[in-house]
């Protein structure tokens, strides 16, 4: 995180409730205004001045509490919203409402674990939430044994659809 929003390139504020986290988020990342602030309160996030930020992201454990306060952020005037969501089952809701991006922790996870078992053959480029329905971008490498074979022989799922293919290049 720290590194995609550089201090010196942007101007970054965590607001945070415990003031254990802030005196170590200060002393891990100086550059970055940290703000002791609980901002289930009604007007935190009014007083912290959100409305004048270009982005608000927001990373609790508690995924209400980030959809709520990504909306509020929006309703004050913040840019773009991003919101993370931890069940799936939030997708369709956060779809509903002014959010700009839903971050879904499950889907990153399985992403992630995915990619490191696959070795970066296959990389997903978007799931439609409640359906299995995926996009999927996939690299045929040498050490797969796919190379040089028609696409029927590659054991591909019955169900696949094939929109793209690129050959040598």
């Amino acid at each position: 995180f720290f590194r995609l929003f550089k201090p010196a390139s942007r101007s970054v504020t965590i607001l945070e409730q415990s003031i254990d986290k802030c005196k170590q988020l200060s002393e891990s990342m100086p550059g970055v205004l940290v703000t002791h602030m609980d901002i289930t309160e009604e007007r935190a996030l009014e007083e912290a001045r959100l409305g004048s930020y270009d982005l608000a992201i927001a990373v609790t454990g508690n995924q209400e509490l980030n959809l709520v306060t990504a909306v509020q952020a929006k309703l004050l005037g913040v840019s773009r919203s991003i919101a993370l969501v931890i069940k799936n089952d939030y997708l369709d809701v956060a779809s509903q409402l002014p959010i700009d991006v839903t971050v879904s922790l499950k889907e990153s996870l399985a992403r992630t674990i995915l990619s490191i078992l696959r070795r970066g053959v296959l990389r997903l480029l978007h799931s439609i939430s409640d359906s299995e329905l995926e996009i999927l971008e996939m690299t045929i490498q040498k050490s797969t044994g796919l190379v040089g074979k028609r696409v029927r022989e590659a054991g591909l799922p019955r169900d696949t659809l094939i929109l793209f293919l690129v050959r040598e290049g």
